[in-house]
């Protein structure tokens, strides 16, 4: 359950920056930066609504941990959201929060899958 609430947490996180922050409009970003930030958030936006419903049908964490998860995981997105307007620093430096954030919680999801 724990490595399912940490990967809940990180992925709910990288996805509040990702949206936050607007990755893919035009001109922001070089071609290849564009291309590292949406294959690096991707697993995130679409793990945040899959991996609960593999836990729930396949996995073995039962219905209430990933109810709790999702909560948690949404609980941290706003708080992620809200620290990044804490200072310009901080929001110049948001997408490097997501990507840490986004591919620690691929590694956990690989070390909870095997």
């Amino acid at each position: 359950m724990e490595l399912f609430l940490l990967i809940m947490v990180l992925w709910w996180s990288a996805t509040a920056v990702s949206q936050h922050l607007f990755v893919g409009e035009p001109g922001q970003y070089g071609p290849a930066t564009n291309l590292f930030l949406i294959v690096a958030y991707f697993l995130p936006a679409v793990g945040t609504w899959l991996f609960p419903l593999y836990e729930m049908i396949w996995g073995t964490t039962s219905w209430w941990q990933v109810l709790l998860g999702l909560l948690l995981g949404i609980v941290f997105a706003v708080l992620t959201r809200r620290l990044l307007f804490i200072s310009p620093f901080v929001l110049m430096t948001g997408h490097l929060i997501g990507v840490i954030a986004s591919l620690s919680g691929c590694i956990v999801f690989l070390i909870h899958i095997l």
